[in-house]
């Protein structure tokens, strides 16, 4: 009787977090461990010293899933997203949590509700939650780049590679800064890699134009030095 009633709140405050985007997370934090359901793992893909790269399958064809924020050295918990997933579309989802603090110890945890014929007295769930893990925690900023080319050229894209320190972190985050000469509009692309030559290829560019490409990393420190390539003649088939 008892584990019936902790499902029927669990159900109609996840309901009532369904329609109004909230998740009644101190509800959760305190009766979801008590449920005594066996639970999946979140994989830890890569990290650094802000973000977390984690993967996790999908159980069911239709579920809301709930991305919660274990801070391990500060006791606090945080509810961070709300995924609607699909089983159609992929089995696993991919997802970088931001904003972390650096040398800091960290568990994640997905709360994956079916949302097929949900009732308040029948809730079908699973936990997935990952291993602990230390973010980076860099003392300087990040070693410098070397060597920036530019390879296969299209009417309308280019490839970048570039090599890393060898006294880099394992996975880095860089930044892409690109404009047309010319121009005053400039995009910048976000990327993390762990290759000792990283490579990114940049679509949607104009025919027949001429680009400049920057390529940066940082972390919490500062940035590294910037490679550039200036003036790159856009190749027209």
């Amino acid at each position: 009787m008892k584990t019936t009633v902790i499902f029927s709140l669990l159900s109609t405050i996840f309901i009532s977090s369904i329609n109004s985007d909230e998740i009644g997370s101190d509800f959760i934090f305190k009766n979801v461990p008590i449920l005594g359901k066996e639970h999946g793992t979140v994989s830890v893909v890569d990290f650094t010293d802000t973000t977390v790269n984690l993967k996790w399958d999908i159980v069911y064809n239709r579920t809301f899933q709930y991305l919660i924020v274990h801070n391990i050295n500060k006791k606090t918990s945080k509810f961070l997203k709300k995924f609607v997933a699909r089983r159609k579309l992929s089995n696993t989802i991919e997802y970088r949590v931001k904003e972390l603090e650096p040398g800091y110890i960290y568990k994640f945890e997905v709360l994956c509700l079916k949302a097929d014929d949900l009732t308040e007295y029948d809730l079908d769930f699973e936990r997935h939650v990952s291993k602990e893990v230390i973010t980076e925690n860099p003392k300087e900023k990040p070693n410098d780049l070397q060597k920036l080319r530019v390879f296969d050229v299209t009417n309308n894209a280019v490839t970048l590679q570039w090599s890393k320190n060898i006294k880099s972190p394992t996975t880095l985050t860089y930044f892409i800064k690109y404009k047309e000469v010319g121009s005053i509009i400039k995009k910048t692309i976000e990327f993390y890699s762990n290759s000792e030559y990283p490579l990114y290829k940049i679509t949607g560019l104009k025919e027949g134009k001429k680009y400049q490409f920057r390529v940066y990393s940082q972390n919490n420190k500062g940035r590294s030095n910037v490679l550039m390539m200036k003036k790159l003649v856009h190749k027209i088939p």
